[in-house]
């Protein structure tokens, strides 16, 4: 254990808390956290004692096989910025417990940071949570230490359309989050509804090898990566890749960008790219850095107010209280990793101003040794991993090909508009792989004011990756729909997702 660390804004101790690693600068982030605890236990005691035994079963009885568990760089404390020109990592913070927080990002051709993609925030406890943003800044995507994973659709700056998966792929929640009022959804458990009328629709369509904008690659040192599914080439969601020495110590893991359908690749910081004054990029850094923990425009305590809303939709859903715990053990983590992650980082003072940042490490990583290269692709319940490949440290590197294989799965089910409002229809959409002649597609719908409807397709030749669509007539206020698709296998089987919505006003 490190020593005391002073807050060189409020000369208070930075403590370390009896439940939780997570450093507080003040009693205001004290405060933060017990308020995240009280409002979710005063909205919603009686589930969370059962989701709170459940909780403790999950975490103490679950094994986790290290299949995605990467090593840590051993590191002294203190700021470290990345100036080779081809690096993601731009900087990262190491407290004296050996907690890091890791910013990843853009930069441009001369190697200065342009933006930040991604934080990975690593304990000491050797817990992870990684947290992807959008172009506005927003967390956009947030992937949990047990698998649990978060995708945050941003209606306004005030307005999340939620979706969470279970680390087993067999479950999803839907939810919108007012990070202003993250009150518990109201459903409308009345019988004075309207009655919609008219039947639901199915449509099917063919989406393989669809062009989503292609983009040409080129930037020093280039490793790439295709991807195939049901024998041909597939988007596949955030592929990355994982550097080794050739010893196998972890180095580094480097998202890839979209080439083209099923083509990736991403650059490997070596001799051969540029390195970069560090006081020339030190002020902008700082402010990209403040930016990711302030979140300006937006409100304070945005994934508060998720976990809060989460805490309702799974009594809603009735997804069970195994799942239901693990979410919220997720939720929590990815809340506390996030203020322990800004809590570092003001430590160090006025970011902003470039002063603590200018006075950091800078490190021009490169690496001249045999690296080991493999791709990944993040999936539910595992990832999909490439065999590793070897290659000289200045390169060339290789193209690495990763299939997926050939079973059928359910990519993804989801509902547009997020958030329909009263009497809105809305769209049902199932993106399903690997379809084969034999296997029949059903996709229902049932709504807490007795509107019911279910269609069905049989597949009759094999498709790579097609795509249902059921459009739903919208209903009253408050009216809670729960969809649902099947896929019954040739061979016997079923696949099966749901998603619930609650109309609005």
């Amino acid at each position: 254990m490190g020593g005391i660390v002073i807050s060189r804004y409020t000369q208070q101790p930075i403590v370390n808390t009896a439940y939780r690693v997570f450093y507080t600068l003040d009693q205001w982030s004290i405060l933060k956290i017990n308020k995240l605890k009280t409002t979710i236990m005063k909205n919603w005691k009686p589930i969370l004692v059962i989701l709170a035994f459940m909780t403790c079963c999950f975490i103490s009885c679950s094994t986790d096989d290290g299949s995605d568990e990467e090593p840590t760089n051993e590191t002294s404390e203190g700021i470290n910025v990345y100036t080779n020109a081809a690096d993601p990592l731009l900087v990262e913070f190491i407290d004296a417990e050996s907690n890091k927080i890791q910013y990843y990002g853009t930069r441009d051709a001369e190697g200065r940071p342009t933006g930040i993609e991604r934080m990975v925030v690593a304990t000491d406890d050797g817990k992870e949570q990684t947290y992807l943003y959008d172009s506005a800044g927003r967390p956009s995507y947030i992937y949990a230490d047990n698998g649990t994973q978060f995708d945050l659709e941003w209606l306004d700056n005030e307005t999340i359309a939620l979706t969470v998966f279970t680390a087993d792929g067999l479950n999803q929640i839907n939810t919108i989050v007012d990070v202003n009022n993250p009150a518990p959804l109201q459903t409308n458990e009345t019988n004075r509804v309207q009655q919609r009328t008219g039947r639901a629709q199915l449509n099917y369509k063919s989406i393989a090898g669809t062009t989503q904008g292609e983009t040409s690659f080129s930037n020093g040192q280039n490793v790439f990566l295709n991807t195939y599914e049901c024998f041909e080439k597939a988007d596949v969601n955030n592929p990355y890749f994982i550097v080794q020495d050739e010893d196998g110590a972890f180095l580094r893991t480097i998202s890839a960008q979209r080439i083209a359908t099923g083509e990736y690749g991403a650059t490997i910081p070596n001799d051969l790219a540029p390195s970069i004054d560090g006081q020339e990029i030190c002020e902008g850094l700082g402010e990209f850095v403040v930016f990711a923990c302030d979140l300006p425009p937006l409100p304070d305590g945005v994934l508060t107010a998720m976990c809060v809303t989460i805490s309702s939709a799974i009594i809603l859903t009735g997804i069970g209280a195994a799942a239901g715990a693990a979410i919220l053990a997720a939720c929590e983590e990815i809340v506390l990793a996030y203020e322990l992650a800004c809590a570092i980082v003001q430590i160090y003072g006025d970011l902003g101003a470039g002063e603590a940042i200018c006075n950091a490490n800078f490190i021009n990583q490169t690496w001249t040794d045999d690296l080991i290269i493999t791709g990944v692709v993040n999936a539910l319940p595992t990832n999909f991993r490439s065999d590793p490949v070897v290659a000289p440290g200045l390169g060339p590197y290789p193209t690495i090909e990763l299939d997926l294989g050939d079973e059928t799965a359910v990519k993804s089910f989801f509902i547009t508009p997020s958030a329909p409002a009263s009497g809105q229809d809305y769209d049902a959409i199932a993106r399903i792989s690997c379809l084969r002649p034999g296997m029949v597609v059903e996709v229902s719908v049932v709504g807490t004011d007795g509107y019911t409807d279910s269609i069905s397709y049989n597949i009759t030749q094999t498709d790579a990756l097609g795509e249902f669509t059921l459009n739903v007539p919208g209903a009253d206020t408050g009216i809670q729909d729960t969809c649902t698709v099947n896929v019954y296998l040739e061979l016997g089987g079923t696949l099966t997702r749901t998603a619930s919505i609650v109309f609005g006003n």
